[in-house]
């Protein structure tokens, strides 16, 4: 069974940054269209005193919940596996945009499918080692 990385994105373009992906990974296939794109809504919180986590909302099962007030926060559905060179592509590409003049991208935390638990926090990516890795450096 495959083990999929699940990225929680934080921008205030959300169409932009579908696009970024979609040119990123050469097409969609990698990804699971909701009808209204592939980022969907989602509340996340910062964890008290660790600033290189968050919180995503999620049901009992671990699972990201889809909200409908708007945060700026976004979670990709995807079937990009984990530790793939799709993986260090998206992150990659939505990291540049963290760093540009204008930034698209505010912020990135990524989680895994073997992540799955009700209050699983999420690792802020700043760097590509943060990728790979359960903590930071």
């Amino acid at each position: 069974m495959s083990n999929y990385y699940r990225f929680f994105i934080k921008t205030l373009s959300r169409e932009r940054v579908e696009q970024l992906i979609v040119h990123t990974l050469g097409g969609d296939a990698w990804l699971t269209t909701h009808g209204d794109g592939y980022l969907q809504p989602i509340k996340v919180v910062p964890v008290p005193g660790i600033d290189w986590q968050v919180l995503p909302e999620r049901d009992q099962s671990g699972w990201p919940v889809t909200s409908k007030c708007e945060t700026g926060w976004f979670w990709l559905e995807s079937q990009i596996d984990f530790d793939s060179p799709e993986a260090a592509a998206v992150a990659n590409a939505l990291l540049a945009e963290t760093k540009a003049r204008y930034p698209l991208v505010e912020m990135i935390a990524v989680d895994t499918m073997a992540d799955d638990e009700e209050f699983g926090p999420a690792r802020i990516v700043e760097n590509g080692n943060d990728l790979w890795y359960s903590s930071p450096d």
